[in-house]
């Protein structure tokens, strides 16, 4: 898991008409203020109380989450509120203060989404509260045994046993029909709120106030479907005939289970490298702290903060959390010394390292956050990829060159399989989600498999029919959120470009660390602004164009 998110927070895509008279702008900054300020109290106790849930798993601490979302939902509910700012959007002129104006925009979606039904919305917190917890405390059972996420990861990677592999894919896509009834409520719910504010259906709602127009969006992602099927077909045939090999299948006979990732949305070890043998034994922790220290960037508080292994009832994903928009900053992890918890570590952190230099000094607290979701999760993207990195590693790790040698190419090729693949699953999540938000009541379990045959090319095994979209925790708890992902793929590759071309001088060939420049771009350009601008303006200020699809195709399709 990524970035988390406050589901009643929504971005909006508004056209500002303004206002006329210092008097009235003055007005204006004092309610914003004033509301601003009760909102961050109502914001950080959500927050507070969602780490609260994550990590202790306990049905009281999931109660005050709820509490607490209910009490933020009513201060957002308020009519008079929407009244006087739905008002000043209507009214004609400029403001003239464009930080006024910024928060204007933002400040009215907080509002718009909270002003259907109060008791509509209280029925979305609790579902979405009672679906976070059995999230967070499930374990998948093989024979009557429980497993950890971790136990599942590893037995599909790892395990030469067919038929275990199988039951472990499936007790993982298990709580997938222990919460499909509340989800299919829950999505049927958000559909109503939408519609009761003018919107044809949620995702469209979502979409629409988080600064994204959908049309525009659907044109980026069916350009990468298309620049990446070719390609993704032919990496899909290789990984086939290297997986028939080790499972000693014929390539057309392979099922889902055979892919490691549950959800085969991350490459599979056939690139003849082991990358977990470099992180076997190492302080994962320690190792990112001092890759950021070496760029710059001091993580150190927020690690203080963390909370970062595995344990019964705490939620087994990972997250970063910003609980109060002036320096608590944390992430949760379930770290364990291979490739992929290194890899999320410094995912993770990158939200952190966002959150945390965001300039809180003079930006007023709505401007305190990321310009867009998906341009934390392009700065998330662009440091996990270090772990594949042949002279990061030997710059953080102390790897010799020489036992890194062996696997430099493969590593290369690995990245962008990697890059590849999770493409694919990206245009699953997306089109789906769109489809279900469309119509919840068609056969969601046949539509999964439609995507998954048509953009992963993966065998739906024969006669199954179980909600294993439902499984997915994105779809219940982080709506609308996939395509901030493929999106966050595209920029972290202009950024790539823009450090390559700007600070080391054409040259890709290096370990991006020990680099103070690279720290000192990422906090000047990108997290000191905070949302002081749309997402779009803010990317052309900091890599000099507008988002641009080429870099994505320059630095894994060549």
């Amino acid at each position: 898991m990524r970035k988390f998110l406050i589901a009643v927070v929504l971005f909006p895509l508004i056209i500002l008409s303004g206002c006329k008279g210092k008097e009235g702008e003055e007005l204006l900054r004092d309610f914003i203020s004033k509301k601003s300020a009760q909102l961050q109290k109502l914001e950080s106790e959500v927050n507070l109380a969602d780490w609260n849930a994550a990590t202790s798993g306990s049905k009281e601490a999931y109660a005050k989450l709820e509490e607490a979302k209910n009490r933020l939902t009513t201060f957002l509910s308020s009519k008079r509120d929407f009244e006087f700012l739905k008002k000043w959007m209507k009214k004609e002129g400029k403001i003239k203060d464009p930080l006024i104006r910024r928060q204007l925009e933002i400040l009215y979606n907080y509002y718009l989404p909270n002003q259907g039904d109060p008791d509509l919305m209280k029925n979305i917190n609790k579902l979405e509260t009672e679906i976070a917890r059995k999230f967070s405390v499930y374990r998948a059972k093989i024979d009557g045994k429980e497993y950890s996420m971790n136990d599942i990861d590893e037995i599909l990677k790892t395990s030469k046993d067919d038929m275990l592999r199988k039951k472990a894919w499936e007790a993982q896509k298990a709580v997938g029909r222990e919460i499909k009834a509340q989800l299919l409520e829950l999505v049927k719910l958000r559909n109503k709120l939408a519609g009761s504010l003018g919107f044809k259906n949620y995702y469209e709602m979502k979409l629409k106030i988080d600064e994204m127009d959908p049309e525009a969006l659907f044109e980026i992602l069916d350009r990468v479907a298309e620049i990446t099927d070719g390609p993704f077909a032919r990496l899909k045939e290789k990984i086939d005939r290297e997986i028939g090999r080790v499972r000693n299948k014929k390539p057309e006979s392979l099922m889902p289970w055979d892919y490691e990732d549950p959800f085969f949305q991350e490459a599979p070890a056939v690139f003849k490298v082991n990358l977990d043998q470099f992180y076997k034994g190492k302080n994962i922790p320690e190792l990112a702290l001092s890759y950021y220290d070496s760029i710059g960037i001091d993580l150190h508080d927020v690690i203080k903060r963390s909370d970062l292994f595995e344990r019964p009832g705490k939620n087994p994903h990972a997250f970063e959390i910003d609980i109060n928009r002036a320096g608590d900053v944390r992430v949760l992890l379930n770290i364990k010394d291979n490739e992929y918890w290194m890899s999320t570590t410094l995912h993770e952190l990158g939200h952190a390292a966002y959150s945390k230099y965001i300039d809180q000094t003079d930006l007023p607290y709505l401007l305190r956050r990321e310009a867009h979701m998906f341009t934390t999760e392009a700065v998330a993207m662009f440091f996990e990829d270090m772990t594949k990195n042949p002279r990061w590693m030997v710059a953080v790790l102390n790897v010799k060159p020489e036992d890194i040698k062996p696997y430099t190419e493969s590593m290369r090729e690995f990245v962008a399989a990697k890059a590849l693949i999770f493409a694919r699953w990206s245009m699953v999540m997306t089109h789906f989600e769109r489809d279900l938000y469309a119509n919840p009541d068609q056969d969601l379990n046949a539509l999964w498999w439609k995507y998954k045959e048509k953009y992963q090319l993966l065998k739906k095994p024969a006669g199954r029919n179980e909600p294993d979209w439902a499984s997915k925790i994105h779809i219940a708890l982080y709506p609308v959120y996939y395509h901030n992902y493929m999106l966050g793929s595209l920029l972290a590759c202009q950024f790539y470009h823009y450090l390559v071309t700007n600070v080391y001088g054409g040259n890709s060939d290096v370990s991006f660390a020990d680099e103070p420049e690279i720290g000192k771009f990422f906090i000047e350009k990108v997290f000191y602004p905070g949302s002081k601008y749309r997402w779009d303006d803010m990317i052309k200020e900091a890599t000099g164009e507008p988002l641009n699809v080429k870099y994505f195709v320059e630095r894994f399709l060549k």
